[in-house]
């Protein structure tokens, strides 16, 4: 399959939506990453997610996605290994559960969003949960390695309020990191330019470059035992591999980050320990808080 021509289609429709009524696995981030290269077009010219298509319209794949995206039947999202995610989702996983969101408490190595060598993600475990006449939203992302609070939404227009609230920074998150060294200071701010390269690796610079975005992290020791240090990090800004990239620049990277120079581990030794949602997004403010998972505990207690 390298192009589609559009048809049986009486009104327009979303180009997003076309193309997960073919692919129901095929996740919002990866198309729209897709797109952004110019790997899938439309009547030849670059399209975006939004872009309405009609019948006659003609998608085009490039070759180096045209096996990613199948045609698969929805009945591909009712697996037992997904059907049991989802089960997790509203049973073992959850810590708080809101009218208008949930919050569950991710494990490391769950994928948050799917992707080309992601085999299964909590935004499968959503779309199973769709198709039963759930709407849950995710609202933000962690990435695979880091556990913690994830807040999902029950409905399109929470995840905008949420999303609305994030830029607002009303949404404040504090995470713990087991780093490998001891920061010279008990305390500080860490600000720098960071931008993303290819692979997905995040480079920080000193002074504002083209195409980057400032960055700003605030953190505390909380504990020392040897040459490790137990940290509290809160950013202050959203970017991607922010923390990891910002303890790399102390010069302790986080144990088991091995992309930023931390030590290996059998984790990535980040967790996203708390959410504060301020007062005046559901008329009272929330606390969520993770508790600190097992490979954290061991880890401490073995030094």
């Amino acid at each position: 399959m390298h192009n589609i021509t559009v048809e049986n289609h009486a009104t327009p429709m979303r180009l997003d939506r076309y193309l997960r009524s073919i692919d129901p696995l095929l996740t919002q981030g990866i198309l729209e990453q897709y797109l952004r290269k110019k790997l899938i077009l439309v009547n030849d010219a670059k399209a975006i997610a939004s872009l309405r298509i009609s019948n006659g319209d003609r998608i085009i794949f490039d070759k180096t996605i045209a096996k990613k995206i199948q045609p698969r039947d929805k009945d591909c999202l009712t697996s037992p290994i997904i059907a049991a995610l989802a089960n997790k989702i509203l049973g073992e996983y959850l810590i708080y559960d809101h009218p208008s969101f949930l919050a569950i408490n991710k494990p490391s190595g769950l994928a948050t969003q799917g992707g080309s060598k992601i085999s299964l993600s909590i935004d499968d475990a959503l779309r199973f949960l769709r198709s039963d006449g759930m709407d849950l939203k995710l609202v933000h992302r962690l990435d695979k390695d880091t556990s913690g609070v994830l807040l999902i939404a029950k409905k399109r227009e929470i995840a905008d309020k949420f999303m609305h609230a994030f830029k607002k920074h009303k949404v404040n998150k504090t995470y713990m990191a087991i780093l490998s060294h001891i920061p010279r200071k008990s305390s500080g701010q860490i600000k720098s330019y960071l931008i993303k390269e290819r692979d997905f690796e995040v480079s920080s610079y000193a002074t504002e470059v083209d195409g980057s975005k400032e960055a700003i992290t605030d953190y505390e020791i909380i504990n020392t035992q040897e040459r490790y240090a137990l940290v509290r990090f809160q950013p202050l800004t959203g970017r991607m591999h922010q923390l990891r990239v910002h303890a790399r620049l102390i010069g302790c990277p986080i144990i088991g980050d091995v992309r930023y120079d931390g030590a290996s581990a059998s984790h990535l030794m980040l967790h996203a320990a708390e959410i504060v949602i301020n007062k005046c997004i559901f008329d009272k403010e929330i606390v969520i808080h993770a508790p600190l998972p097992e490979h954290f505990v061991s880890f401490i207690s073995n030094q």
